[in-house]
């Protein structure tokens, strides 16, 4: 690692909040007494009003010449393209973005995203690009076969469907007002392209939904033990705690997730081999038949043909309800998966295209599809966007 890239990555952990070891602060310590140049630039890039500047400024910019300095920069400066085995994209994205005067990198919008509300930024479409969605697709099918959009149902008005009050409150979440004694089942749908969404369940429990997922789910628990929802794709889970009635997860291969109040994060998308369960905080247990395995806080149950338990990161398990790209060791099919959902793209992949090769980075999902796309080239991947199709031709 060249000392660029050691003390970028310094620097955005401690921007980022982390505790630096010892061996961290006398390289930040020897880098800052090296040069006053070196002082004033870490004074800019840790002031939180210089970087909300700065990146409303980017979005300002010409983006082709934007990224033509930033070419320029990159080849006076070295070649950050080039890494045979791992190609750490948010270090060459963050020294690409401090050589080209304040462009602060992909790692700092994911603090920024957290508050969407203080960085209301506008992206334009240009030419072939894709936004990030701005809106949700979602929407609900009653039992009856009924279709509802989601963002049909205006803020804190109730909507009515088949005598079933449903609203939206302030925070976006829908809500079922008067669902007692209906023993009815609804489905919601967000499909590809679409914003993350927010369900309140009968008793209280909270799901997010991403792209691509869906969630059935009764109208009202009226089983005395059990509270039983089935899901495909990808959900999140803050489940009101009860001592008595059991909350019951299934996806559409049978993995079973169960829990009495917890969080936790459920993926099984239909073009992925394995079905994931993991958990943030309490215990669950996942199951299939007979085998079943109980979780403990940060340990993620994989199952294919059997079950497997590791340890995870949960800040990259739980990204996409974060408002951000988290990948760790992934290789290009897995980086291009979640681009397909959140874009709603196709994605062809040339024969000549080493699939091996393992990417690092946090990017914010808020980017259009481009600008994703302009990142990863930083890291050596060749792409054409032909309208809805993204084809990778080399790395």
């Amino acid at each position: 690692m060249s000392s660029n890239e050691q003390i970028t990555g310094i620097i955005l952990l401690y921007i980022k909040g982390e505790e630096l070891t010892p061996q961290q602060k006398e390289v930040l310590d020897n880098w800052l007494n090296k040069s006053a140049e070196n002082q004033q630039l870490f004074s800019k890039i840790t002031d939180s009003q210089f970087i909300k500047n700065e990146l409303a400024q980017y979005y300002s910019f010409d983006l082709q010449k934007a990224w033509n300095k930033i070419y320029q920069l990159i080849e006076a400066k070295q070649n950050y393209a080039t890494y045979k085995n791992k190609k750490q994209i948010w270090l060459q994205w963050a020294a690409a973005a401090a050589f080209a005067g304040g462009l602060i990198s992909t790692v700092l919008l994911y603090n920024h995203a957290k508050n969407k509300s203080e960085n209301n930024i506008t992206v334009t479409k240009k030419n072939n690009d894709v936004p990030s969605p701005a809106l949700s697709k979602a929407y609900i099918k009653t039992d009856n076969g009924k279709l509802v959009a989601v963002d049909s149902i205006k803020v804190n008005t109730v909507f009515k469907i088949n005598d079933i009050e449903v609203m939206k409150n302030s925070d976006g979440q829908i809500v079922y007002t008067n669902h007692s004694n209906i023993s009815s089942t609804n489905t919601l749908y967000n499909p590809r392209g679409s914003n993350i969404v927010t369900l309140v369940l009968s008793d209280g429990s909270k799901v997010w939904l991403n792209s691509e997922s869906s969630i059935t789910y009764p109208l009202q628990f009226d089983n005395d033990s059990l509270r039983a929802v089935t899901i495909t794709g990808e959900a999140y889970f803050e489940v009101a705690k009860s001592k008595t009635k059991k909350f019951v997860v299934t996806t559409g291969n049978g993995i079973k997730t169960e829990v009495l109040g917890t969080h936790f994060n459920v993926k099984n998308y239909d073009d992925e081999n394995t079905c994931g369960v993991t958990l943030l905080e309490g215990s669950v247990r996942v199951s299939k038949a007979q085998n079943s395995v109980l979780l403990v806080p940060e340990q993620q149950a994989n199952y294919e043909n059997s079950f497997s338990v590791k340890k995870v990161n949960i800040e990259k398990v739980v990204a996409w309800k974060t408002g951000v790209f988290n990948f760790e060791d992934d290789d290009l099919p897995t980086v291009l998966k979640q681009l397909s959902r959140w874009y709603d793209i196709h994605v062809q992949i040339n024969n000549n295209v080493d699939n091996s090769e393992t990417y690092s980075g946090i990017i914010s999902r808020n980017l259009s599809l481009m600008q994703v796309l302009q990142i990863l080239k930083l890291a050596g991947v060749h792409y054409e966007l032909n309208q809805n199709t993204l084809i990778i031709t080399k790395t």
